[in-house]
């Protein structure tokens, strides 16, 4: 009986595990980002941009039915928080959501490989894939997912009228809220060791990264100058774990508004 039942254990086809998983990561056509090659430890993406295909490798063990497929993307160290890849939210909307049919049509799954697709990574950090062959047994993969990019993309002010237009700020500029600043978080890569980290202080970024203004039905890097402060171009100080991006007073004759 022993053994019978040890033959039907390692038969059921929900307890297949991914063996050897890697990622790779191809952009949309004509794209300037390069393709992520296949790798089993890390691949970075960057948030915000569309991503036309994320291709799971195994060597073994992956679905091979569309419907029942699921992958969710969430933070890589999410046994931290004692979450479980049944109970952890999803980090993002489709394909890595968690809901069915995210496989690219067109491709069928295989045991060795899954096709994943159009995709856009909303915020940066660092995350792992939870994933599913059949909607009932979940594994985390290996390999981490390093986007890089804003750690939120929840809106925030950075040069309050309420500040700027203080009567103090056109006699005394030296005083706390007279210049337009702004605090930026994301990650990065260190300079000499390639390690993932937050962006500022003790690596700061090379070439130092800056920011700029201009309208808000205008593409970013265009030719018109927007900028009623300074400094057309961020003054960037890194702090620890951020960076503070100056773009100085506001100029004579400019008006208040707001910018991108």
């Amino acid at each position: 009986m022993q053994s019978t039942f040890g033959n039907a254990e390692a038969a059921d086809p929900r307890r297949a595990t991914a063996v050897q998983v890697s990622f790779e990561v191809f952009p949309v056509d004509g794209s300037n980002i390069q393709v992520e090659p296949q790798s089993s430890t890390n691949v970075n993406v960057r948030a915000g941009v569309e991503y036309n295909r994320f291709v799971i490798h195994a060597l073994s063990g992956l679905g091979v039915s569309k419907q029942d497929i699921r992958a969710k993307l969430v933070p890589y160290d999410m046994r931290s928080t004692l979450q479980t890849c049944e109970t952890v939210q999803a980090y993002m909307g489709f394909p890595f959501n968690g809901a069915e049919n995210a496989v690219v049509p067109g491709t069928t799954p295989e045991t060795i490989r899954n096709v994943f697709g159009p995709l856009t990574f909303p915020n940066g950090g660092l995350f792992r894939i939870c994933y599913s062959p059949d909607g009932i047994q979940w594994q985390e993969l290996e390999p981490s997912i390093s986007v890089f990019g804003a750690e939120s993309t929840t809106n925030k002010f950075w040069c309050p009228v309420t500040s700027l237009a203080r009567q103090e700020c056109k006699f005394d500029p030296s005083i706390t809220g007279c210049e337009c600043t702004g605090k930026v978080q994301g990650y990065k890569r260190n300079n000499m060791t390639d390690e993932f980290m937050l962006l500022g202080m003790p690596n700061p970024a090379y070439p130092p990264w800056r920011s700029s203004l201009t309208y808000v039905n205008q593409a970013c890097g265009g030719a018109v100058d927007a900028a009623p402060f300074i400094n057309k171009v961020s003054d960037v100080s890194n702090e620890i774990g951020f960076e503070i991006h100056n773009f100085g007073l506001i100029k004579d004759g400019f008006g208040l508004g707001v910018q991108r």
